[in-house]
């Protein structure tokens, strides 16, 4: 479980470039001492690849519960099990076109 002070805190927010006259989008996670701004297309990017690593964590997570509560599998097994499975899920993407 995470802990509160483990939590990373990250604040987004848009703008538009006097110099530049383009619109972007900035990012800032405190705690880093981190800034940078990207643009709309990048940022839709970004999240879209948060999106889907948020669901392919849980997915790991339910994976590796099942295995370890139903299957009764070793940390081995579950090690290689996983990769297995990851590398299904990366072929088997719609957005990769493989199947």
């Amino acid at each position: 479980m995470t802990k509160e002070k483990d939590i990373v805190v990250f604040s987004v927010s848009s703008g538009f470039g006097h110099r530049t006259q383009a619109p972007y989008v900035q990012v800032l996670i405190e705690a880093a001492d981190f800034i940078t701004q990207m643009s709309p297309e990048n940022a839709r990017e970004l999240a879209m690849n948060l999106l889907a690593s948020a669901e392919a964590a849980e997915q790991d997570a339910f994976f590796i519960s099942f295995l370890r509560k139903q299957i009764g599998a070793n940390d081995r097994q579950v090690a290689s099990l996983l990769t297995q499975f990851r590398d299904w899920r990366v072929s088997s993407d719609p957005a990769t076109g493989e199947k």
